[in-house]
């Protein structure tokens, strides 16, 4: 038959998976608050960049119109300089 001390060894074997479940159960509940805590984070700190890159585009877009419009305004300038020299050498004949 069975003795008590096998009784006794099976309920403290029982009493010791249940309290490792229970520990094992906390550990996992404090995993999941920091693993939420760093998700919230991390989508902030997207949000941020997403805000910087947006930003970042509008200026790359107004300094490439500057560099559109000087690239016209030194053909025009080119262009007069052509005019001013064809006038100067018509009236130096």
């Amino acid at each position: 038959m069975i003795t008590e001390a096998v009784i006794v060894a099976v309920i403290a074997l029982v009493g010791q998976i249940i309290i490792a479940a229970l520990s094992n159960s906390g550990i996992i509940s404090k995993l999941d608050k920091q693993s939420e805590v760093a998700d919230t984070k991390i989508h902030g700190e997207i949000d941020v960049i997403k805000n910087d890159i947006s930003t970042l585009r509008q200026e790359v877009q107004k300094h490439n119109q500057i560099v559109e419009r000087t690239y016209k305004l030194e053909k025009q300038v080119a262009l007069n300089e052509e005019k001013i020299q064809r006038l100067e050498q018509a009236q130096a004949k």
